[in-house]
Order: C-alpha cells, then structure tokens, then sequence
C-alpha cells in the first residue's frame, strides 16, 4: 500500500509539473512576437481560468508587447482573491499607461479610491492607438477627473471608434449631461469623418438636444454612398434616433 500511495503522489505531482509548465510556456506565447501564437495562447489560458497563471502574468506582463498585455489584462480580470489584487496594485506605477489605467481602474473597482489621479493621467498619456481598450477598463467610473479625460478624446480628426465609445461612456456614466460633454460631442459636428460626425450627433439626440434629428437622419440616408462609417456607428446612430 504504502509503495502504491508513492507511486499515485509522484503521478499527482508529475501532473501538477506537467501542467506548470504547459502555463509557463502559454504566457511566454502570450508575450511572444507572434500574433498568431498570441490570440492560440490567450484563448487557451482563457479556456483554463487557472488561478496558477496570475503570478506568470504578473512577472511577464510589463515585458509584453500591447497586444500581450491586453491579452493578460483581460486574463487577470477573470481572477479573484489577493494574489492578483496585489498585482493591481503593483501595475498602478508601471512603466506604460495601459498597464497603469488597468492597475488603478481595477483597484478603484475593489474599494482602494487613492488612485484616482494616477488613472486620469494615464488616459490623458495614453496612445491614441490604444484608446479603445482602455476605454472598457473603466467602465461606470465616474469622477470628474476620468470624465474630463475622455472628453478630450472628442475632438475632430478623432477616430470615430474612438469618439462613438467616448460619448456612450459619458452617456452611461453622467447622472446629469454636463456643458463640457455636450460641447465636446458638438465640437465633432464639423468633422470631415462622417462616421464621428454621426456618432455626435446620435449623442445630442440622445440627450435630448434639439436640432439634430434631421441632420442625422440625413446623414443616415446618405450613407450608403458617403457615409463609410462602421456597422457600430450607424446601429448606434439609429438606436438613438
């Protein structure tokens, strides 16, 4: 029996290595060049949701490329407990903006509200490339410091992914629409993009400013020959309609 037991604790702990290593070698794909091996390594870690990965990602993660440390951002959200609380609060003073933003936001989601500051000056640091990510990591966050920073994303010559999800986070967030939000979707009227010309005024008609229907709805029935806008804002244009 007690040979048996041996055999069945090194076959257990054989496991164990066998799949500590299978992990390893998943993240260092995540963090690797290849973006195809990327998007393979993070639908697997996904698929496995194994708390055994959030000290990898944590020693990895500011090494990553941007697509990577998306990847293991999105990895660690799926996580519970102090380890990776630990790792919030570590990322709110890294090296990049993204990895910042994510560290604050998340940490402000959890209760600790110091890092306010720090998040508002990562999403007044961040590329404009990266905008769109970041954006859903602070979802239903809604202090002014966060707010005036996305607003500043409104701005002509923006991308219109960029300022469609800018005015529906300010329209989700705000109790009560503010002067410098409508302003900001209005200083997109002029815009030469329709697509972010559309998603402005979908905004102002959403929020109740008078003026603007017959110009979207005019914009909308154009756009089959002028209006290269995304599938996402002519759905959101025509639901605010």
């Amino acid at each position: 029996m007690r040979t048996l037991s041996g055999v069945l604790l090194l076959a257990t702990l054989a496991r164990v290595a066998t799949a500590q290593a299978d992990l390893e070698a998943l993240v260092e794909q995540l963090a690797g060049n290849d973006p195809n091996q990327r998007s393979q390594a993070y639908n697997e870690l996904q698929r496995r949701r194994a708390p055994e990965m959030v000290p990898l990602l944590a020693k990895r993660i500011a090494g990553m490329p941007v697509q990577g440390q998306q990847f293991a951002v999105w990895l660690l959200q799926q996580q519970n407990g102090e380890p990776v609380k630990a790792v919030w609060r570590k990322l709110v003073d890294a090296d990049t903006p993204f990895l910042r933003i994510a560290g604050a936001a998340q940490s402000h989601r959890l209760g600790d509200r110091n890092h306010v500051a720090v998040l508002a000056k990562g999403l007044q640091e961040l590329p404009a490339d990266q905008r769109n990510q970041a954006i859903n990591l602070i979802w239903n966050i809604d202090d002014e410091r966060v707010l005036s920073a996305i607003r500043a994303w409104i701005v002509p010559g923006g991308a219109q992914d960029t300022v469609r999800q800018a005015l529906q986070y300010l329209g989700s967030v705000e109790k009560a629409r503010s002067e410098a939000t409508i302003a900001a979707a209005k200083s997109v009227l002029s815009d030469a993009n329709l697509g972010a010309k559309a998603a402005a005024l979908a905004s102002l008609v959403a929020w109740g400013e008078p003026g603007h229907s017959a110009a979207l709805a005019e914009l909308l029935d154009r756009k089959s020959t002028r209006l290269n806008s995304s599938h996402l804002v002519i759905s959101y244009a025509v639901f605010c309609l």
